[in-house]
């Protein structure tokens, strides 16, 4: 049986090959030894994208099933499973510090997701106005509905003291 391979990517030191394809797998290679080393098998639909943490330590998993997985990259372990996608993940990224971890979906959203000892808690992007964890369409009219407004605001993005254009930009550039 054939399966479809949708990402494959690196490890930061080069060793291992880690990929995500449509039998909801995640499989791991040593490129040295050229051996199979292990399959992380959480996710229940297909695998749309992986990433290592900048260390090597965590493998993340995007997939159809709406989540993120996260691995030790080592023991194959579960560590945390992201939930607040209403649709597919797309893709997943870490940041160059490891502690944070962005996600982009079907949902039409990108999710910033704060990863520190063994917590998640869903981190706010500056265009998420409305505080709901993602920046959409709802953003962008929260700053028109306050268009003009003076003074301490959710709104004023820019932080400069007044909701104007600058702040509709912004939002409508995530």
């Amino acid at each position: 049986m054939r399966v479809q391979l949708n990402s494959v990517v690196f490890s930061p030191n080069g060793r291992i090959i880690t990929s995500g394809s449509d039998n909801n797998t995640i499989r791991l290679w040593d490129i040295i030894t050229r051996n199979y080393k292990q399959t992380l098998v959480e996710h229940t639909r297909d695998i749309n994208d992986v990433a290592f943490s900048p260390n090597g330590r965590i493998i993340a998993g995007g997939s159809d099933d709406d989540n993120i997985y996260l691995w030790n990259a080592t023991t194959g372990r579960l560590l945390q499973t992201l939930e607040g996608h209403t649709d597919y993940v797309n893709s997943v990224a870490f940041s160059s510090n490891g502690r944070i971890i962005a996600s982009g979906g079907y949902d039409d959203t990108i999710r910033i997701w704060k990863v520190d000892t063994g917590a998640t808690e869903s981190a706010r992007l500056e265009a998420d106005v409305n505080a709901d964890g993602s920046v959409t369409i709802q953003d962008l009219v929260f700053v028109a509905m306050n268009f003009g407004q003076i003074g301490e605001n959710a709104a004023d993005v820019n932080e400069d003291g007044v909701v104007d254009i600058q702040d509709l930009v912004f939002v409508a550039s995530v």
